[in-house]
């Protein structure tokens, strides 16, 4: 089973992706910064209670250190685990009976911090995989600057050959 996981992998270039110098290379002081530009304020606090706005306005000392901890869980393979907890909140659906455990949907909220490190990681695994052009040009899920118009473009086209 292990040796088919590892032969799906290398055909689909997630060795590449992920065992390329891009990926080794210590987080750089700006890639802190983006990834902080981007998370929105107004959002609840997760279980540890730091919220996105505190983060925002960080000192460059205490940057540093954040940007330290989220390398060195990177280079060692581990979360933090304050950053995997989340606390979850039953919000009741519209019209129905808020006693009916069916009538809500769940929702998790999870440590900024840990969001945070995911954005990072994030982007610097999809610009890894769009300079190393592992991703073929017909996937356009999630992808900046592709959408669903050319999917349709590229199938009406393969329908019209």
């Amino acid at each position: 089973m292990i040796s088919k996981v590892r032969e799906l992998r290398s055909r689909q270039g997630y060795n590449k992706a992920t065992n390329s110098a891009a990926m080794q290379d210590e987080m750089s002081h700006h890639e802190l910064p983006r990834s902080i530009h981007t998370l929105r304020n107004g959002k609840a606090p997760g279980p540890d209670g730091n919220m996105n706005e505190k983060t925002k306005h960080l000192r460059p000392k205490a940057r540093a250190t954040l940007l330290q901890i989220i390398h060195c869980s990177w280079k060692q393979g581990q979360v933090q685990t304050v950053w995997k907890e989340s606390t979850i909140f039953p919000i009741p659906k519209k019209g129905n009976d808020r006693k009916e455990p069916q009538s809500s949907r769940p929702i998790r909220l999870l440590s900024c911090i840990g969001k945070l490190m995911e954005k990072i990681i994030n982007y610097r695994l999809r610009s890894n995989l769009e300079q190393k052009s592992i991703l073929s040009p017909t996937r356009t899920g999630f992808r900046q600057r592709r959408s669903t118009e050319q999917q349709l473009t590229y199938f009406t086209q393969s329908v019209e050959k």
